[in-house]
């Protein structure tokens, strides 16, 4: 059988919780315009890039969709509802006039 860390590195690693066991979900998500709003970050998604929630449809993405057709076009393409693709491309036009401003 392999060696663990504690075995390895010696006792001082015994005692550390896997990584695993140390990050909650709720610790992993960040919800940057609140709860009530479908846009999170998670490292589970998209590398932790801005995605809505229930599709886990990148925002960007979505906000570039946006640029070239109708919001019931990239609902559609993307299965989101239009909430979710409206809030999508208002963060991204946020972050837009954020950095523009900086």
């Amino acid at each position: 059988a392999a060696p663990n860390a504690a075995e390895i590195h010696g006792s001082r690693y015994a005692a550390m919780p896997s990584p695993s066991s140390a990050i909650t979900k709720d610790a992993a998500t960040y919800w940057p315009l609140g709860r009530s709003t479908p846009v999170m970050l998670d490292p589970r998604y998209a590398f932790g890039e801005p995605v809505v929630s229930q599709s886990h449809v990148p925002t960007r993405v979505l906000h570039q969709a946006a640029r070239s057709s109708s919001r019931q076009t990239v609902a559609r393409w993307y299965r989101v509802s239009l909430e979710e693709g409206d809030v999508a491309v208002a963060y991204e036009e946020s972050l837009d006039r954020t950095s523009r401003a900086a």
